[in-house]
């Protein structure tokens, strides 16, 4: 009599995603597009099958994912920046007022620059290696 042995149920679904456990860690699967798109989330099922519930719904509702990656000028990351602290953090009017004034800074040094037309682009190490930075304000504190 030949053996009758269980398959483990190696992936589980949720609509569109599936996920799935991979030497010791869940992962996530789904394809946006025609581009297969695999992301680890952790070591918990759980907080897997809650990703995958969400990427799904965020697929189906033909939003963009909590994964995917959508540039944005630096202006417009200010812009976005001011905002929420003015709106929705509810930062004190000196404390936006502090924050514009840095971020103008930056605005300013991405169009001396020319080349840094996205936020991506910019490198932390960039002002630090300038004579600006360093002649009177120091090294600027690492975040």
């Amino acid at each position: 009599m030949a053996s009758k042995r269980r398959r483990k149920l190696r992936r589980k679904r949720v609509g569109r995603v599936s996920y799935y456990l991979h030497r010791g860690a869940w992962w996530i699967y789904y394809r946006d597009g025609d581009r297969c798109v695999r992301r680890r989330i952790g070591e918990d099922e759980k907080a897997a099958e809650q990703m995958a519930a969400l990427t799904n719904a965020q697929i189906s509702a033909g939003a963009p994912t909590a994964f995917s990656f959508t540039p944005i000028s630096v202006a417009d990351l200010r812009q976005q920046f001011l905002d929420y602290h003015e709106h929705v953090a509810g930062s004190s009017l000196a404390t936006v007022r502090r924050y514009r004034a840095a971020t103008q800074h930056l605005e300013n040094f991405t169009a001396r620059r020319g080349n840094l037309a996205q936020a991506h682009q910019i490198d932390p190490e960039l002002p630090q290696q300038n004579s600006w930075v360093n002649s009177g304000l120091g090294r600027l504190p690492r975040l």
